[in-house]
């Protein structure tokens, strides 16, 4: 399994295994639990549907999405503030930014 990460982690020093562990670990639920209902299927929000993202490779082919995911969570620009469920802050600094 992964590694446990505190926030802030860069991540760099994980291994491709490692992160790819990350991803079932931490990434398929945060996504399932606060971004699914609006980003997902043919109707996503900003065209950005995240069921897409099947694996880790996924992420990776399409790093400048997941980047921006990931600098929209950390900022806590998203969820909206209207969102009924808002991750916490440690939650929101351990997606990381591939």
């Amino acid at each position: 399994p992964a590694k446990a990460v505190k926030p802030s982690t860069t991540y760099d020093h994980l291994t491709p295994p490692q992160l790819g562990a990350l991803y079932p670990e931490q990434i398929v639920p945060f996504v399932k639990k606060y971004c699914i209902d609006c980003h997902s299927g043919k109707e996503a929000e900003s065209e950005l549907d995240l069921t897409k993202y099947k694996s880790v490779q996924d992420l990776v082919k399409d790093r400048r999405a997941w980047r921006l995911v990931s600098q929209k969570v950390r900022s806590r620009e998203m969820p909206p503030d209207d969102y009924d469920q808002r991750p916490t802050d440690h939650e929101a600094e351990a997606i990381p930014n591939w």
